[in-house]
């Protein structure tokens, strides 16, 4: 979803109409045909291991959604490289500094999470 986001914020804004909507309907259709893909490879896995790329999933989505209501920035390789550089002390400065706008999207995980 995020990535119909960016296609709109970063190309969208300059095309007509017409440009505008082959464009989102181009986006949709290669999340769906990902997701399609991702299901379809989950359902060779055990039970646990699928647990685990939805929750794996879930967290990568959450992060996303801070990233983009915060900095207008979808997750993408580029911040996946500064998030995995980072050291434990400068994320937990991080994490205190921005706690409360993290901990919605947190409490919001664990309840989800033990809904299943």
């Amino acid at each position: 979803m995020t990535h119909l986001v960016q296609l709109y914020l970063y190309e969208g804004k300059s095309l007509p109409p017409e440009g505008m909507a082959l464009l989102l309907l181009e986006g949709m259709l290669r999340v769906a045909g990902l997701s399609l893909l991702l299901t379809m490879l989950c359902a060779f896995l055990p039970r646990r291991w699928r647990y685990f790329v939805a929750a794996l999933s879930g967290l990568l989505f959450l992060v996303d959604v801070f990233s983009l209501t915060h900095y207008n920035s979808v997750l993408d390789a580029g911040l996946l490289q500064v998030i995995l550089a980072t050291n434990p002390q400068e994320a937990v400065e991080y994490v205190v500094t921005q706690g409360g706008d993290i901990l919605p999207l947190v409490v919001a995980s664990v309840l989800t999470g033990s809904a299943f």
